[in-house]
């Protein structure tokens, strides 16, 4: 549950205070780590970290003023932070500033109090004070963790309470069904099988962004910060930067209330929902040209063999391959050219044992691209399909995600399971084979709901003839896909006579 803070002038500069000690705790806890490795080769966990606390403590004074265990939770994010570095998850942990550092965590119910019912209240920080709180939670118990918060210049306090799972759900566990698809458009299509309904997306970005952008103009125009050339920002500067700030927030918060609205509606009357997975971060990538050769002219690659050939290092076998392209790229240059790159825009490049990636150039339709990542992102498909996930599963109810590139809903009919390819363009399903005539997303919204329950028609369809995902099946028709391969290799094998037994390999 989060509550907004009112503090006033000294307990304010005295939260600012905590939370500079904190960052400072951050720090040093990470540059120890990094420290340690570098000089002495030993890696620091988290439990020798906190038993140094006391001398820490002795040593710089005015740590003994804050919680302990807030002190210990710090060290804990320091421990986090390393722990998703080393699975991969995240970029190796960095120092940070006061302005991205947002507070500070109370563990446990020592440190602080609350004084609320669930609604309204005021907030104990030892050695802080009392702070008036606004804020109504929709359920309420016994307080567990708080967590202070600075963001967009105003303070929050986030508080976790222990409740019974008999209050979290309802008393008669809803019994509706229902598919929902996900788009621009039509922000969600909704069908039970019977009655539709479609919610017009409302569009929060792109009605606030003329004013966003003239905001951004007039901010331009002002002294930037720049910390090589040691230049710092203009109060001109930082007014325009704090409206442009106060517009976006803006856009977020009518964004994600709208969301809690759809999904409190949703999950009233349902306890079953069949929505599409859908991987928005490869969804709103930018989109680039990739090419099967290496992106370069003929003679700066061959100039490039010659240097590397030279020094020595250039393998036999990785000569071999470079030639290769070289000559691909020789075959192809008489029918289309590349356009000419700039110094370090080569999709790969081979020398020795290592292969340099960059990035690649950019293609075609780059602005119409740009605008449907807009509105992929302005209806947020994520933050809806996180929020119905985890309001249906607090109630006790199932939440599907239908894999879209092996049921393909919006390709296939919902009453006999025929599939046909559409473009986009085609807003509406009409099956060549049953005639069933009905809106795209609704009849996609259909078929992840009737998958979901096991009950999608799978008679007179086309599952089998239907393309295959594979990265492959695009490739030219002389080529052929690896299915088209297969099919060819068994045909040859049935011609000579041969009898084997092949065991088909799925991923």
């Amino acid at each position: 549950m989060t509550f907004r803070l009112y503090p006033n002038k000294q307990i304010e500069q005295s939260l600012r205070y905590h939370r500079k000690l904190h960052q400072d705790l951050y720090n040093a806890a990470v540059n120890n780590r990094f420290t340690q490795y570098q000089k002495f080769n030993q890696s620091v966990s988290y439990f020798e970290q906190q038993n140094c606390l006391p001398a820490f403590k002795e040593v710089w004074t005015e740590y003994k003023e804050i919680n302990s265990q807030a002190l210990q939770a710090t060290l804990k994010r320091v421990d986090y932070a390393f722990e998703r570095w080393f699975k991969g998850l995240g970029k190796r942990p960095r120092f940070k500033s006061i302005r991205h550092y947002s507070g500070w965590t109370y563990p446990a119910k020592s440190g602080y109090s609350v004084e609320s019912n669930g609604e309204n209240g005021y907030l104990n920080l030892s050695k802080i004070g009392r702070i008036q709180m606004r804020g109504k939670a929709k359920y309420w118990g016994t307080p567990t963790t708080c967590t202070i918060v600075f963001r967009n210049n105003k303070w929050y306090a986030s508080i976790t309470v222990e409740v019974l799972d008999q209050v979290l759900k309802p008393e008669v566990l809803p019994i509706g069904a229902i598919g929902i698809d996900l788009g621009c458009n039509s922000a969600l299509s909704i069908t039970d099988g019977e009655n539709h309904q479609q919610i017009e997306a409302p569009k929060f970005l792109r009605n606030a962004e003329q004013l966003i952008k003239k905001a951004s103009k007039n901010k331009r125009r002002k002294q930037a910060p720049n910390r090589k050339k040691k230049i710092k920002a203009s109060r001109r500067w930082k007014k325009a930067q704090a409206k442009v700030s106060k517009l976006t927030r803006k856009v977020a918060s009518q964004r994600q209330n709208w969301v809690h609205q759809v999904a409190s509606e949703i999950v009233s009357g349902n306890s079953f929902v069949a929505t599409e997975k859908l991987e928005v971060k490869n969804m709103t990538r930018s989109y680039t040209k990739k090419s099967g050769s290496l992106i370069k002219t003929n003679t700066r690659l061959r100039q490039q063999i010659n240097k590397t050939k030279a020094r020595g290092v250039l393998h036999e076998e990785n000569e071999a391959g470079l030639l290769l392209r070289v000559r691909d790229y020789e075959d192809r240059s008489t029918k289309t050219k590349p356009a000419s790159f700039s110094r370090g825009q080569c999709d790969a490049r081979f020398l020795g044992d290592k292969c340099v990636t960059s990035k690649a150039k950019k293609g075609k339709r780059k602005k119409q691209k740009a605008g449907l990542n807009k509105s992929i992102l302005d209806v947020g498909f994520g933050m809806l399909r996180s929020t119905i996930k985890y309001k249906i599963e607090q109630i006790g109810g199932v939440f599907v995600e239908v894999p879209t590139k092996k049921v393909k809903p919006s390709q296939t009919c919902p009453r006999c399971g025929h599939q046909h390819k559409k473009t986009l363009d085609i807003r509406v399903h009409d099956c060549q084979s049953c005639g069933y005539r009905q809106d795209r997303d609704i009849a996609a919204a259909e078929v992840m709901l009737y998958w979901a329950k096991g009950n999608l028609t799978e008679l007179g369809t086309s599952f089998v003839d239907a393309e295959s995902p594979s990265s492959t099946a695009n490739t030219r028709k002389n080529a052929g896909s690896l299915r088209q391969l297969g099919a060819k290799k068994r045909q040859k094998s049935k011609s000579t006579g041969l009898v084997s037994e092949t065991q088909t390999s799925t991923k």
